[in-house]
């Protein structure tokens, strides 16, 4: 399949209340943070960018994962406004907390979110309250 025939892969995603907050997960393993674009409009956040397969000359038995573009579009309950997300890439997840902001318009231009670095081993099946402290 030559690049321009890759078709586009959605990844799974998870979305919770925290508190007043909500939470969203994308998993994206093996994706770098710097190739993930997250881009809010009104009451959708997109979450798009490219995961590039490992290039080496071993033969393999089984390859299932998928390479390529991706793309995903999580509708949530109510509009937001770009500046009430927090991004953090963490062990191949995209953790997104979105501050509740009363009566807020969203927006009617696309708003780009930067995925915040964290150096830090996310507890086994939680996320720790300094992820939640860290988002302004």
């Amino acid at each position: 399949m030559s690049p321009a025939e890759e078709q586009v892969w959605e990844p799974r995603v998870n979305t919770r209340k925290h508190g007043s907050d909500m939470v969203v997960q994308v998993d994206l393993p093996g994706v770098d943070s710097s190739s993930v674009d997250i881009e809010v409009l009104d009451r959708i956040v997109t979450v798009s960018g490219v995961r590039v397969p490992v290039v080496d000359d071993e033969e393999w038995l089984t390859r299932e994962s998928v390479y390529g573009p991706f793309l995903r579009s999580i509708e949530l309950p109510v509009a937001i406004d770009s500046s009430a997300i927090c991004a953090e890439m963490r062990e191949g997840v995209l953790l997104l907390t979105i501050r509740e902001v009363f009566g807020s318009p969203g927006s009617s231009h696309p708003a780009h979110v930067r995925i915040a670095g964290h150096a830090g081993i996310r507890p086994k099946g939680t996320l720790p309250q300094d992820y939640y402290d860290a988002c302004p």
